[in-house]
């Protein structure tokens, strides 16, 4: 049983390259993968996505994907959006150049720039003129980046398992307290669930004596019809019943290696279900402080499911 908060991190070198992958996940209902990374990286995102399904299927992911270190001009600390490139030829843009070179002469030839200037030209110089030097970047070989980004994004999804199961752990440990509560208030229910009867009875007999009417005798059958049409609407059998299969099924999936938040999500529903309808049925006091115990977890019970793989 796995929580859906976590954080990892993988790295994987090769030469002076180094790849990283940052994972971070929180609740979701499904999985929901957001992801940045270099713009030469880009490409490789449907792998990234790829590998992030096969081993998460609840949660927002938000994934970072940079290289790091001085083999790709970025340290990687804002995320990789700047440098990072595989390299960069520098290519002279003739035209440019040429267009420098025929606005200089003429401005020479028409005596307007200063004897000084006339003197200071040079290639430094002209390099330096804007849009004269392009860098043009060399293509990203995805083949040879590939095994980089399956490595570091095994580093990062191993890290990120891990500390979501260790909280799925606390949470695992939380939600049975709260579930062995549910069930011992369960327990005072069908303890307390034959005595509504009798209780009842008891009361309608008073009712009447109050009313100046002679008591009806144990066997009268208008009275027996009365507490048999009584018993027939606050009988609670079913639903208790449906309630502890509810609670070996909850059981079940705290035992489950297998994600189970939808399942319990569905669980919570059903739970609901059977405790309001014993709410509505069981005319008693002391169940209904019962129903509204068995509310009360149930809701913080509900909480924690949300956090569930």
């Amino acid at each position: 049983m796995n929580s859906m908060t976590g954080y990892g991190r993988g790295m994987a070198q090769e030469g002076d390259r180094r790849l990283v992958v940052e994972l971070t996940s929180v609740n979701r209902k499904n999985l929901e993968v957001q992801w940045n990374a270099p713009r030469d990286l880009d490409p490789l995102e449907p792998q990234a996505r790829d590998l992030i399904g096969k081993s998460l299927s609840r949660g927002r992911v938000t994934g970072r994907m940079f290289w790091e270190g001085s083999g790709h001009g970025s340290s990687g600390s804002q995320g990789g959006r700047s440098g990072a490139k595989t390299g960069s030829l520098p290519i002279v843009q003739d035209a440019v150049l040429e267009a420098y070179l025929q606005e200089f002469k003429r401005l020479q030839e028409a005596n307007i720039l200063p004897d000084e200037i006339k003197t200071e030209w040079s290639l430094q110089g002209l390099m330096r003129l804007p849009g004269v030097v392009a860098l043009e970047e060399t293509a990203l070989d995805l083949d040879e980046v590939l095994p980089l980004l399956e490595k570091a994004m095994e580093g990062a999804l191993k890290d990120l398992l891990k500390m979501r199961s260790r909280e799925g752990l606390a949470l695992k440990e939380e939600m049975l307290s709260r579930a062995q509560l549910m069930q011992e208030a369960l327990q005072r229910v069908e303890l307390n669930a034959p005595k509504v009867l009798e209780n009842y009875r008891s009361k309608l007999i008073e009712r009447i004596a109050q009313a100046g009417i002679e008591p009806p005798g144990e066997d009268d059958d208008r009275l027996m019809r009365e507490i048999v049409y009584f018993a027939d609407r606050s009988d609670i059998t079913e639903e208790v019943t449906r309630l502890k299969s509810h609670f070996q099924q909850l059981e079940d999936c705290f035992q489950d290696k297998e994600p189970v938040g939808r399942k319990l999500d569905f669980l919570a529903q059903e739970f609901n279900r059977e405790i309001n309808t014993i709410g509505s049925k069981a005319n008693d006091a002391t169940i209904a402080t019962e129903v509204v115990f068995l509310k009360t977890e149930l809701e913080k019970l509900r909480e924690q499911f949300q956090n569930i793989e």
